[in-house]
């Protein structure tokens, strides 16, 4: 209690085990008796959704990986063991996926 001087005033401050009268009165100033209130269930709207699965398959984002490495076309199917026609086949998707996902711009 040395905020307010009462215990550093005081002459039994040394033997003290418990709080006198004065300094008690002090600590419960502030104190209300009520039952504090849990926390319950948000309300303030829905539930976040679940995060979409990705649009691209597997092996069209191991291109992707590839393709922001700075890989090569020829080196990309060699590294994935696929042919140069299943490439343009996978890039071709991912083109279309791509222009789906972005928004259009109306004039």
């Amino acid at each position: 209690m040395s905020e307010n001087g009462m215990c550093v005033e005081c002459p039994h401050s040394q033997y003290c085990s418990s709080l006198c009268p004065e300094a008690e009165l002090y600590v419960k100033q502030d104190h209300v008796p009520q039952r504090e209130l849990t926390i319950g269930t948000p309300r303030m709207g829905k539930w976040p959704e679940k995060k979409q699965k990705s649009t691209f398959t597997k092996t069209e984002r191991r291109i992707l990986e590839q393709i922001i490495a700075g890989k090569r076309r020829y080196e990309i199917c060699q590294i994935l063991g696929i042919t140069s026609h299943s490439l343009e086949t996978h890039l071709s998707n991912i083109r279309k996926k791509a222009q789906e996902k972005l928004p259009t711009v109306e004039e």
